[in-house]
C-alpha cells in the first residue's frame, strides 16, 4: 500500500495551519538579530545553549510538510511539464508581487533617497531583475533599511526560493 492510496487530496486538513505556524516561528526567530543585532539570541537558542533556534524548528517543520505537499502534487499531476508549470504559477506571481510591493511602496516610504532618486537609481532595477530571476546578488534597495543592525535586506528570506526551486 502506498501513502498516496491513503492521501486525502482535499484541503480538509491542518497542514496549512501547521505551515503558517512554522513560518511564523521563522519570522519570530529572524526578528531577534534583525532588530537587536547579529549576536542577539532568541529564547530557544539561549535555552539550548546555542544548539537550536525557533527558526531551525520552524524551517524543519515547514520543509517536511512542504516536501510532502510538493511530492503529492507531482504524483497527482503525473506529468513533469504540468508539474513544473503548476510550481512556477505557485511561486512566481507571488514573488513578483512581493518585489513590486517592495519597490513601489516600501522603497519610497523607507528610503533615505527621495522618490525620484529611488526610481532612477540603477540598484532599484538591479533588485527587480536579480530577485525575480532568483539571482540574489542584489538583495537591497538603495537607501532602504541601511541603519538596521543586520543589514539592509528588504526581504531576507527570499534567498531560499532559489534552492527550493532547484530541489
Amino acid at each position: 500500500m502506498l501513502l498516496s492510496d491513503k492521501t486525502d487530496y482535499t484541503r480538509n486538513n491542518n497542514l496549512d495551519l501547521l505551515r503558517l505556524i512554522a513560518a511564523a516561528m521563522v519570522i519570530w526567530s529572524h526578528a531577534y538579530p534583525t532588530v537587536l543585532g547579529k549576536g542577539a539570541k532568541q529564547p530557544l537558542t539561549a535555552l539550548t545553549g546555542g544548539q537550536f533556534s525557533m527558526g531551525d524548528l520552524g524551517v524543519a517543520i515547514f520543509f517536511v510538510i512542504s516536501g510532502f505537499l510538493v511530492s503529492q502534487s507531482m504524483f497527482r499531476l503525473n506529468d513533469l511539464t504540468s508539474y513544473a508549470k503548476a510550481r512556477a504559477l505557485r511561486i512566481f506571481p507571488d514573488l513578483i508581487f512581493c518585489v513590486l510591493l517592495s519597490i513601489l511602496l516600501i522603497g519610497p516610504l523607507f528610503s533615505t533617497l527621495n522618490t525620484a532618486e529611488h526610481f532612477t537609481n540603477s540598484r532599484t532595477y538591479n533588485y527587480l531583475i536579480a530577485t525575480t530571476t532568483l539571482n540574489f546578488l542584489s538583495p537591497f534597495l538603495p537607501g532602504v533599511f541601511e541603519s538596521n543592525p543586520y543589514g539592509s535586506y528588504i526581504n531576507g528570506s527570499l534567498w531560499t526560493l532559489k534552492y527550493e526551486v532547484l530541489c
